[in-house]
């Protein structure tokens, strides 16, 4: 029979950081296209340094304010925009994040949403 060890809860993964430090609350890909996913520093990590990101949980993070990719309603599938660098209702070119939480008028700079990491099909 096959067994296992329990490890933990699984929102956490380890994100090894690029040639730039990630600061703790800055939004990362941790895997980009249609099957990917970004993640929130829970601690700082240097430069080509490795730290802790979440990838579950409710975060607010800043938002589209324009009128047709910042308005948001309450279960609305939102991504991150990388070029941008923030969230919007534009699956296209964009990197799935969550699911809106709280309904986001467009002049609203930030946005409750609910990570849910994406699986690789």
């Amino acid at each position: 029979m096959a067994s296992g060890d329990y490890i933990g809860e699984g929102g956490r993964i380890n994100y090894t950081a690029g040639t730039t430090a990630v600061s703790k609350g800055d939004v990362v890909v941790v895997r980009s296209g249609a099957t990917g996913m970004i993640g929130v520093a829970i601690d700082d990590i240097a430069a080509s340094g490795t730290g802790p990101v979440a990838i579950e949980g409710v975060f607010k993070i800043t938002k589209s304010t324009a009128t047709a990719t910042g308005i948001f309603s309450v279960g609305d599938s939102l991504y991150w925009d990388v070029a941008g660098g923030h969230i919007n209702s534009q699956a296209s070119a964009n990197v799935p994040a969550g699911i809106c939480m709280e309904a986001a008028a467009a002049a609203a700079t930030t946005v409750k949403i609910k990570l849910v990491p994406s699986k690789a099909t």
